[in-house]
């Protein structure tokens, strides 16, 4: 951290931006000690972290009110998705066509799937199960050389594989997949299962409907998997203009969204520009994106700003992602830390500290980006990228 903050000091002419964020942290989380009714002069970490750990369970109370359970009082997962889905979030993907899904699947059938759906041929399952049905099974039963062999396939998709629909929420019940449901959810420690391609994300069942602080925790990971669906939706349909991009889209579903920019000697990934052009008030810069990708495209919110919207009281946590209570052992104040070490029932010096530490560092970028004149130049350079990249693929078209 410290080589990156002296790196972008030197880019940036020495704004002395990190101090002016130290000063503001320190400020905010004086400022919410004392809404926890703890006195910001005379509270240790561990008071501070279990103060906020009591509000999360008050705050997780709160939803559960709100969304409806079943008769028996247990955590309802369609009840939580029409909840989000009532949010009026964007969800606005790009999304692979069903017709060219069929096509993937024809070409190497997940047998392992077809088998447990209980079909004995590959065009028997793909002519009578919904193709998400498919996907989910294989994404659940399917070993990882399958997995590998089937995204070597997405080298040859064009932009017209994709179209524009909205991200589905999807709260799956299926005795088929019980025990594949069961095994993911044991050894992925969390029931999301996000198809990026498809623009799916998938609520699996839990073990136990009686976790502690399951609603907020569900509720904030969903919000930052529509997040996270709607990044690598924007960043194919900027990367349509090249000439590789059935090569793109497979790195992309890897993991490797790369843009090719850098900011004081560190790549910039697609996920903290996308965040950089949500956070511009004045321009799109239309000639860079459009039209093929639009101000919509890029909108990027956190999920403590947005649930609020459901309980008032949850207002606590906006804007705290990248706040935390300095030490040997940082407390932080995002609402996603907080309600994970309290479905873990985390100890302090134990407690989940993951969420802060990328949301600091992606807050520094994001300072330097939004108040020098590198947010310009890294305008300026994916402009350049993007250009070659037209420039690239006119060329070979004869025009």
């Amino acid at each position: 951290m410290a080589d990156i903050l002296r790196r972008l000091e030197i880019a940036s002419a020495h704004p002395n931006i990190d101090v002016r964020l130290s000063a503001e942290i320190a400020g905010m989380v004086r400022f919410k000690t004392s809404e926890l009714g703890l006195d910001p002069n005379d509270t240790t970490p561990a008071e501070l972290y279990h103060g906020l750990q009591h509000l999360v369970g008050k705050h997780d109370n709160f939803l559960k009110q709100i969304v409806r359970n079943d008769n028996n009082g247990n955590f309802d997962l369609k009840a939580l998705k029409d909840s989000v889905d009532n949010l009026g979030l964007p969800k606005s993907c790009w999304s692979l066509k069903s017709s060219s899904a069929k096509k993937l699947l024809k070409a190497l059938p997940p047998t392992r799937a077809m088998k447990q759906l209980g079909y004995k041929s590959a065009d028997s399952m793909i002519k009578r199960e919904p193709v998400i049905n498919i996907y989910i099974a294989s994404q659940l039963l399917q070993p990882p050389i399958w997995h590998d062999k089937f995204l070597r396939q997405y080298k040859t998709l064009k932009p017209s594989d994709f179209e524009r629909k909205d991200a589905t929420i999807l709260a799956i019940e299926d005795a088929r997949l019980d025990s594949a449901i069961a095994s993911f959810v044991r050894h992925q420690r969390h029931n999301l299962l996000s198809i990026k391609e498809l623009a799916l994300i998938v609520l699996l069942p839990l073990p136990n409907n009686n976790i502690p602080g399951v609603h907020l925790t569900v509720f904030s990971s969903l919000v930052a998997a529509i997040n996270e669906l709607r990044t690598y939706s924007a960043y194919l349909k900027l990367q349509q203009v090249k000439p590789n991009f059935g090569l793109v889209v497979s790195r992309t579903l890897l993991g490797k969204a790369q843009t090719g920019l850098k900011i004081a000697g560190q790549q910039l990934p697609w996920r903290l520009v996308q965040q950089y052009l949500s956070r511009l008030e004045t321009v799109f810069h239309p000639d860079i994106f459009g039209p093929h990708l639009q101000p919509e495209d890029v909108i990027w919110q956190s999920p403590a700003d947005v649930l609020f919207k459901l309980e008032p009281a949850l207002k606590f946590w906006e804007d705290l992602d990248y706040v935390a209570a300095s030490g040997s052992s940082p407390v932080p104040f995002n609402l996603f830390d907080n309600a994970l070490s309290y479905s873990n029932n985390l100890h302090f010096g134990k407690h989940s500290t993951g969420q802060f530490q990328t949301s600091l560092l992606s807050e520094i970028y994001l300072r330097y980006l939004l108040e020098t004149p590198l947010g310009e130049k890294a305008l300026n350079k994916l402009d350049d990228l993007l250009i070659g990249g037209r420039a690239q693929l006119f060329a070979e078209a004869g025009v």
